[in-house]
């Protein structure tokens, strides 16, 4: 058989499909999602961060260095929340999927409720997984609908702060 392009680029048309599929999954199907996120989080129970196995807490560090981190914008909804975020489709994922690193927030986290200023969050339940000087949390909806990863250090208090943040360290 003569490989065609058909044959060597399904992968690159199904990653292109996925991310359009993955931009109206949650549009066209929004009452489902929120109705699942919200059951979700009406059942987390609050606990403290799980230990992580060596092994996948090293890659999980390399993993954090190479992503190219964005400070959320000083103005607009998150303008009293400095913290970082990061997309799926710019996650660097030679060291471990966007998807794995989801699943390891979800297994391994701490379960706590959120402390910060938008109202409609407060009293929300929160999980959390503390990676060098950062805790990261993502969107906690289902994996294929989830499109970013957050990022704070309580250290930093201004978005200027986040800025200045060397991205490879962690």
């Amino acid at each position: 058989m003569e490989l065609t392009s058909e044959i060597i680029n399904p992968i690159a048309r199904e990653d292109i499909k996925d991310v359009l599929d993955r931009d109206n999954l949650y549009k066209s199907n929004k009452n489902y999602y929120d109705n699942l996120y919200k059951e979700r989080y009406e059942n987390l129970e609050l606990r403290a961060e799980l230990e992580i196995p060596k092994k996948i807490r090293e890659k999980l560090e390399a993993s954090v260095a190479l992503q190219k981190w964005v400070t959320v914008k000083s103005d607009g909804e998150y303008s009293t929340l400095p913290h970082q975020y990061i997309v799926r489709k710019n996650w660097n994922g030679s060291i471990i999927s966007f998807d794995f690193f989801c699943e390891i927030i979800r297994q391994y986290c701490s379960v706590e409720i959120w402390k910060g200023t938008i109202k409609n969050w407060a009293g929300r339940k929160g999980e959390y997984l503390k990676i060098g000087n950062f805790k990261y949390w993502d969107m906690g909806y289902p994996l294929e609908v989830t499109t970013v990863i957050n990022r704070e250090n309580s250290k930093y208090k201004t978005h200027e702060d986040y800025r200045n943040h060397p991205q490879e360290e962690i």
